[in-house]
């Protein structure tokens, strides 16, 4: 349950910067750009959600990347569409796959890092797809919107107000559940004066270490039914 919904490196940006080939810069709210299949693409800034459609057509957000991520190229079927958006101003740091393998050769650490953010990225998938109760699912949201505290630029004396880019249905997404549920997990977080609502469906999160403190007291729970 380790698992950053922010996945990232600054040892892979460190690299990417000292040896990007080119880099492409994408405004707010930028959709409709595509990514080429001889690069691989390192996020330098910004922040970017990853959707995919299922076979219904419903659109699932997979995830969040922010500094430091690698960003994916899909090899899907021709039926499920994808899409990045840019949530927030972005560059990206390019290389050709000939440079990139040829880090990968020059410098022992490049490719582990970047497999294990790789790794983590679907592990958080498989995390979500084995693990559905109700109790796994409240401990990724409440980590979710720690994470989300952490990168958000309204930081206020009562608190820090959550960037407003995920929907809920975004949120349930992202943790494997129904928009349902996230509103019952807000609404306890409320009643323990942990967040507060606020009009347009923004969140303040109101005390992020009595937030921190109820993920772990989630975990210590968990690793004790795992242990009887």
């Amino acid at each position: 349950m380790a698992f950053n919904y922010f996945s990232k490196s600054m040892y892979l940006k460190s690299v990417f910067l000292q040896h990007a080939q080119y880099r492409k810069h994408l405004p707010s709210g930028e959709r409709n750009f595509s990514l080429n299949d001889h690069y691989i693409y390192l996020l330098n800034r910004g922040v970017l959600k990853v959707y995919v459609n299922d076979m219904e057509g419903n659109e699932r957000l997979l995830w969040l990347l922010s500094e430091g991520c690698v960003i994916p190229t899909f090899h899907t079927q021709d039926d499920i569409n994808k899409q990045i958006v840019v949530v927030r101003d972005a560059e990206l740091l390019m290389l050709t796959k000939e440079k990139f393998f040829s880090l990968v050769a020059e410098l022992p650490d490049f490719f582990s890092k970047f497999m294990d953010q790789i790794y983590e990225r679907y592990e958080g998938l498989i995390q979500n797809f084995i693990n559905d109760s109700n109790q796994f699912c409240k401990v990724r949201f409440y980590k979710l919107l720690n994470e989300i505290a952490l990168h958000s630029v309204t930081q206020m004396k009562n608190g820090v107000v959550l960037d407003d880019y995920l929907s809920r249905q975004d949120m349930a997404s992202l943790i494997g559940t129904h928009t349902t549920n996230i509103s019952k997990y807000l609404l306890e977080l409320e009643k323990k004066e942990i967040v507060e609502r606020l009009s347009g469906k923004r969140i303040l999160i109101r005390d992020r270490l009595l937030l921190q403190k109820e993920i772990a007291l989630m975990e210590e729970e968990r690793l004790e039914k795992q242990k009887s």
